[in-house]
């Protein structure tokens, strides 16, 4: 087993541990639950949501961004991130990632397994604001 299948089952398990459904990835957003931040912040037993960005990217969301982003409670190398959450443009490593505190966000759905990847996602419909994040900045990962 691979560390990301392991960080993959160890949040799968704590999601059902806590009694969360996890859904299928052919269920589209209009058809997820709609939560509060703090629902999801309690399901994931304060843990935080990452998601993860290119280099060129890094400031790019500073200050928020109000469109559809989507998001993981899973660690990743950069390598495995690609792969587990079927990023668009597979060619490029993410090196960074943004860290985020659920209960900062008004409104997230989810979560569901992630289509042609093995990762779980929660998605942001209406984007955040940059009171969200948890970090000010991007983390560099390795």
């Amino acid at each position: 087993m691979s560390c990301a299948q392991l960080a993959t089952k160890l949040d799968i398990e704590m999601l059902h541990a806590n009694q969360v459904k996890i859904y299928s990835a052919s269920v589209p957003d209009a058809e997820l639950p709609r939560k509060s931040g703090a629902e999801v912040d309690r399901e994931l037993n304060g843990r935080m949501l990452l998601r993860y960005i290119r280099k060129e990217d890094a400031a790019r969301y500073l200050r928020g961004d109000a469109n559809r982003q989507c998001l993981t409670p899973t660690a990743y190398c950069p390598d495995d991130a690609i792969s587990f959450l079927n990023l668009p443009d597979p060619t490029t490593i993410r090196t960074h990632f943004l860290l985020f505190q659920a209960g900062r966000i008004p409104e997230i759905l989810g979560p569901r397994y992630v289509a042609w990847g093995q990762g779980i996602e929660y998605i942001l419909p209406e984007g955040f604001s940059s009171d969200a994040l948890a970090n000010p900045w991007p983390i560099s990962i390795r």
